[in-house]
């Protein structure tokens, strides 16, 4: 999951996500309120999808905002806008932009209508809708916050049939903060982010993309972990050798500097890079 904060700030999206909001919403959430003292469900277009999408897609490079697969548009059905508060009961949001994000399917699937609050307190209604201020939501949304400070990158081996290399999203062990850890564990949980369970019900055509794509990640990994174990035992041997670990210590830092300044491979543009950029990550390979 990536920090997805910049696209709400693009002017072109948010101009027309504006201007969307307020063509639509009052208008749709009149005819609601009409449905529903009918004791009727409300009925909702796919307006957000033809007007919106095509820019957010475009913003994204085409990937999912929360497992940040790159969904190609040879795929049937393989992408949405997803509601972040779902419509089904957060109704009169179905039209607001600030409650979209896009999915693949797949995400789009393993959330559906779920959306927990925090110690399971009460979702608001239509009447007291301004108190929605005061609900702590459980589902990290990255177009509003940081996301990699929920998260720990994960890199094991599977030994099967078969055995390979994967990845998975953990909790952030420097979160200290309950609301902040059950948040971390619940995103995780509900949009099946702990993507080693190769049997999981939506995850089989996923694990094999990103299989691949540990396998190009978990070099750099492996190199930092090489430099942080160089740095480690010179700094045991400071006393007797302190220009090794001065020079231990420089290289580390070039080292880490070089995948800050990574930008051109396709890698570098997840928020999976930036996990190991931020030194939050765990190996655990064996040969």
């Amino acid at each position: 999951m990536k920090d997805l904060r910049n696209i709400l700030a693009n002017p072109e999206y948010k101009k027309l996500c504006v201007n969307f909001t307020e063509k639509h919403i009052k208008n749709k959430n009149s005819k609601n309120l009409q449905l529903i003292s009918q004791n009727k469900k409300p009925e909702f277009g796919g307006e957000w999808s033809r007007k919106l999408k095509p820019k957010l897609v475009s913003l994204l490079e085409s990937r999912c905002s929360v497992c940040e697969r790159r969904i190609s548009h040879s795929d049937s059905n393989a992408d949405v806008i997803e509601h972040y508060r779902p419509k089904a009961h957060y109704w009169w949001l179905a039209y607001d932009y600030e409650n979209y994000l896009f999915a693949c399917s797949t995400c789009n699937l393993a959330k559906s209508d779920v959306f927990p609050l925090y110690a399971n307190k009460e979702k608001v209604n239509y009447l007291n809708k301004n108190e929605i201020i005061n609900e702590k939501p459980l589902l990290i949304n990255p177009f509003f916050e940081n996301p990699y400070k929920y998260f720990e990158l994960f890199f094991s081996n599977y030994s099967g049939s078969r055995k390979y290399n994967v990845i998975k999203l953990s909790v952030n062990p420097e979160l200290t903060d309950d609301y902040e850890i059950q948040k971390s564990k619940k995103t995780i949980e509900v949009y099946n982010l702990d993507l080693h369970k190769k049997e999981e019900k939506y995850r089989t055509e996923q694990i094999f993309d990103f299989t691949e794509f540990c396998k190009k990640l978990l070099p750099y990994a492996m190199e930092l972990d090489f430099r942080k174990k160089i740095m480690f035992k010179a700094w045991q041997n400071r006393n007797k050798e302190p220009e090794t670990l001065k020079q231990a210590e420089k290289e580390y830092k070039e080292y880490l500097e070089k995948l800050k300044n990574e930008q051109s491979n396709e890698i570098a543009k997840t928020g999976y890079w930036q996990l190991i950029v931020l030194e939050q990550y765990k190996t655990i390979i064996t040969p």
